[in-house]
């Protein structure tokens, strides 16, 4: 079994055969390193050298100099308009070289994963050229980021023929989106369609504890803590079970049990960032998840040191 998480990252423990790109505390993809540009780059030179400087052209301005905080920061600085036109030129590079597929022998597998990283700049390119000032474009952004993780996803799993267990936010993973207004269909939706029973959706949730999370603004890692689930909370009703984790298939539930799983109930949420503008979502666990992992408590990670 393989771990996928579906973004794509320059640190991933995955080397420049892998198409798994790995996650970021952020609401897009978006390229950690210059990993996807190496792996595409090299081999890529090696099939049509003459086309280096039209693909160099066409990739101006996007090859990650800096560490990918600032990248994403600065990147969504830049005017919508040449946050498009970029968008553009990576749409561009990526016709040009499905142009470029063998039709047959040597090469055809190098190939693939050349055209999978030009993919991967693409779909990053394209999710930051949208307007992130307007609130329907929002919305759409938040759908291609979930459509991409689920397609990379999907990708991983076809290219490796492994069992995957994916590691996302509850709001990712499961197939009723938190604030449909925000994100309108969740990866977990997209999964099913796509891999039907062969998808599982694990959901987590707990009653009390600490855990990482940033500030509000998104600078400062902090260890959180919060109180009891609020009464009336899906959390309050399962902290009342007799033990202090379990793990229910709500695919089998009772009878009983699948009536209070099919109502909507404050359910707690925490991302990137802590308190968010909302942190409880109206939430029908049957609805969402297939099983259901609970603790009464939870402990905060305890995080590697950075250089």
């Amino acid at each position: 079994m393989r771990t996928c998480r579906a973004y794509v990252s320059g640190r991933s423990s995955f080397s420049c055969r892998s198409f798994s790109p790995r996650p970021l505390p952020s609401p897009l993809p978006a390229l950690r390193g210059t990993r996807s540009y190496r792996c595409w780059s090299g081999p890529r030179a090696r099939v049509r050298p003459d086309l280096t400087p039209r693909f160099e052209e066409l990739y101006r301005g996007l090859r990650p100099a800096v560490p990918s905080g600032e990248y994403q920061k600065t990147y969504l600085t830049r005017p919508l308009a040449e946050r498009q036109e970029m968008a553009s030129r990576t749409g561009r590079a990526l016709e040009l070289l499905e142009s470029l597929a063998p039709r047959g022998g040597p090469g055809r597998e190098e190939f693939a994963e050349v055209l999978r990283h030009a993919t991967v700049i693409d779909q990053t390119a394209t999710g930051y050229g949208f307007d992130f000032e307007d609130p329907q474009q929002v919305a759409e952004a938040m759908r291609w980021r979930d459509e991409v993780m689920a397609d990379n996803v999907v990708r991983w799993h076809e290219h490796t023929g492994h069992r995957i267990l994916l590691a996302a936010h509850n709001n990712h993973i499961g197939y009723d989106p938190e604030d449909a207004q925000v994100l309108p269909r969740t990866q977990g939706a997209v999964l099913r369609d796509r891999l039907g029973s062969g998808y599982v959706s694990v959901g987590l949730t707990f009653g009390r504890g600490s855990f990482k999370a940033t500030d509000p603004e998104e600078t400062r890692m902090l260890t959180h803590t919060v109180g009891p689930a609020v009464p009336g909370s899906n959390e309050h009703t399962l902290d009342q079970v007799r033990h202090d984790r379990w793990v229910l298939d709500l695919r089998t539930a009772p009878g009983p049990a699948r009536s209070w799983l099919a109502e909507a109930r404050p359910t707690r949420s925490v991302g990137t960032a802590y308190p968010g503008e909302r942190n409880w979502f109206g939430m029908a666990l049957g609805r969402r998840f297939d099983v259901l992992i609970h603790q009464d408590r939870v402990r905060e990670a305890e995080l590697p040191a950075t250089s």
